[in-house]
């Protein structure tokens, strides 16, 4: 019986995202998609403090991601599900492209927090552009 009740969760779990949101009001919403920013950003500083580092770009990959996913919906018809895949692989690809010098010229500390810091100012100023 709890085998069942466990697939019929399961099941549940995946068929969620394709219903409709049946009559969530808007504020409701908004509070969903806080939350999840948040704990987004939480979990990220929760990561970053395990390693002993200072990140101050996190509003750049999240706002990378983002804006990607928008412009390829806007331009391209992208669905915003396979348009957040495609955002979320090209912030990897960015943070790899800032990860890969700070990892191999060991830039810790303050210069760490210095250097996420410029790459949130440059992705913002591109976006603005």
């Amino acid at each position: 019986m709890a085998r069942l009740l466990g697939l019929a969760l399961v099941a549940l779990l995946l068929v969620a995202p394709l219903l409709p949101m049946a009559g969530m009001k808007q504020y409701v919403l908004h509070v969903a998609i806080q939350v999840l920013i948040w704990s987004f950003i939480g979990g990220a500083w929760s990561l970053m403090g395990r390693f002993g580092l200072v990140s101050l770009g996190h509003g750049a990959f999240l706002g990378l991601g983002a804006y990607g996913a928008v412009l390829l919906w806007n331009f391209y018809g992208l669905s915003p599900w396979l348009g957040g895949v495609v955002a979320a692989l090209l912030t990897a690809v960015l943070a790899a492209v800032v990860a890969y010098p700070c990892s191999r010229f060991q830039v810790v500390g303050h210069y760490f927090g210095l250097v996420t810091l410029a790459v949130g100012e440059v992705i913002r100023l591109l976006i603005i552009a």
